[in-house]
């Protein structure tokens, strides 16, 4: 996936942190609950079974992959839009958009952009 920086270089402008995590936030749901999401299930829940090996592996790229978020809630919670921890909210932000898995349903009307928007509502506080 690319960073949102490298996708703000392609619009020539500089996003804020706001619109950073909307970035994340839709580009997590489109690989969570997009046409090619076969892998998910295999990866939320039964990572446990690979070997140890694999384990190390995919706790790598998580890592990774979770560390392109860090510096975007820290900077929401320095502006006060994050009003709690970055790393707690970190987790719970992925536990609250990991879960849609289970639930979601393309065919009713909520769509991956009305998802991104609720998400950031539940965990932003209006700058407003």
């Amino acid at each position: 996936m690319r960073s949102p920086a490298e996708n703000a270089a392609d619009t020539g402008r500089t996003l804020s942190a706001h619109e950073c995590l909307r970035v994340l936030v839709r580009s997590h749901f489109e690989v969570l609950l997009g046409p090619d999401s076969d892998f998910i299930p295999v990866m939320l829940y039964e990572w446990r079974s690979l070997s140890e090996a694999q384990r190390s592996e995919v706790n790598r790229l998580k890592a990774e992959y979770e560390a392109a978020w860090v510096p975007v809630l820290q900077a929401l919670h320095a502006s006060g839009e994050l009003q709690g921890d970055p790393g707690l909210a970190r987790l719970m932000l992925f536990g609250a958009l990991n879960w849609s898995v289970q639930w979601y349903d393309a065919s009713r009307r909520a769509t991956l952009d009305d998802l991104t928007q609720t998400a950031l509502q539940l965990f932003l506080k209006d700058p407003t």
